[in-house]
């Protein structure tokens, strides 16, 4: 079961700091052990053999610059009588002000907390450039549960206010840099999505993180899609696309038929994905949902019955009524085909359109 996105962070930042403080956690249990052994197994001078508690108490004492005990005659413990306040001054309060530190950090999502908060992320995206593109992406990521951590160049950027609130890291360097790659944690991630608007960036954000992490997914955006595919396949990117020219056939079917929700190029052939209102009196009136197909060459994927909710992936056997918002994908003229027999609808769809 998914945790709560809110429960997820505080158990990332209980690990966090785990992870951070762990050399300085296991250095401290060292010492406590150390010196509750040298008191428990030596007499003191004013004292009987001290038990487990009195021992753990003269080491802690002598940690926090306490005197426990008065000065012993073993050579060993005037050694630790010596050294562990002087110990204790670069551990315990070095500690102290780290962790005091991270938590400003954290309540401000400053770039100490965002690099511990990255180093706990793994099997997540990276993505980078978050700008208009970027930002639409890591939308859907997110509605998806992905883990994803961000890395952008310019700290004022318009979204990145936003994606911190989302509870996003975001790793504030020149995605150029190997640094800002190892500090989103490239060696762990499963993906990463280079949207930033320059080509030239890309291409080498994209060879570097193939360097660095040679098995990891690498998506790349370039604005001409003719280049963006011979360069995936000369370096063997899993992806690489360009938002103009994934817009252009939604676009030009928008203008076409209205009602498109988007598209997606399947080998040489284009898939509009648009909403099909069935108006009264259309021949689509009692058409069984398998038989359109058939008859025009589309799927449905979902059904809007008299203006409700969506029913997705509808039975075949169910039969649509005058009223019901059809969802379906089609190439264009069949697109086209299918809202000549629907009945051309006078207004906007319910669903709205969008690229």
């Amino acid at each position: 079961m998914k945790l709560p996105r809110g429960v997820r962070a505080n158990w990332l930042y209980a690990r966090a700091l785990a992870r951070e403080f762990r050399y300085t956690l296991l250095t401290f249990a060292v010492l406590v052990v150390v010196g509750a052994v040298l008191f428990r197994v030596t007499p003191l001078a004013d004292y009987p053999k001290p038990n487990v508690p009195s021992a753990l108490y003269g080491t802690f004492s002598l940690l926090g610059l306490g005197q426990p005990f008065n000065f012993p005659s073993a050579w060993y413990l005037r050694i630790l009588y010596l050294t562990y306040p002087l110990i204790g001054i670069g551990v315990v309060v070095q500690a102290v002000v780290r962790f005091g530190f991270l938590l400003v950090s954290k309540k401000n999502n400053e770039k100490e907390w965002t690099r511990v908060l990255a180093s706990t992320f793994r099997d997540h995206i990276i993505l980078c450039g978050l700008g208009n593109v970027g930002f639409r992406v890591l939308e859907r990521l997110r509605q998806y549960h992905l883990d994803v951590v961000a890395i952008e160049k310019d700290g004022g950027g318009q979204f990145v206010a936003a994606v911190k609130a989302q509870g996003v890291p975001v790793i504030i360097a020149d995605v150029k840099e190997d640094e800002s790659l190892v500090q989103a944690g490239i060696a762990r991630a499963r993906a990463i999505v280079i949207a930033t608007n320059d080509d030239l960036a890309n291409i080498e954000v994209a060879l570097d993180a193939r360097r660095m992490s040679p098995e990891i997914h690498v998506i790349l955006r370039m604005f001409d899609q003719d280049i963006a595919r011979k360069i995936g396949q000369a370096f063997g990117f899993e992806r690489t696309f360009s938002a103009s020219s994934l817009a252009a056939p939604a676009v030009a079917a928008l203008a076409l038929e209205g009602n498109v929700l988007g598209s997606c190029d399947v080998g040489d052939r284009t898939y509009i994905t648009a909403e099909v209102v069935v108006q009264p009196g259309s021949r689509l009136s009692g058409k069984a949902v398998g038989s359109f197909h058939h008859d025009f060459g589309a799927w449905i994927i979902a059904l809007r019955r008299g203006g409700g909710e969506l029913q997705h992936v509808p039975a075949s056997n169910v039969n649509v009524a005058a009223g019901d918002g059809l969802v379906v994908q089609a190439v264009l003229e069949d697109l086209h085909r299918l809202n000549d027999a629907a009945g051309r609808a006078p207004a906007p769809s319910p669903l709205g359109a969008g690229i």
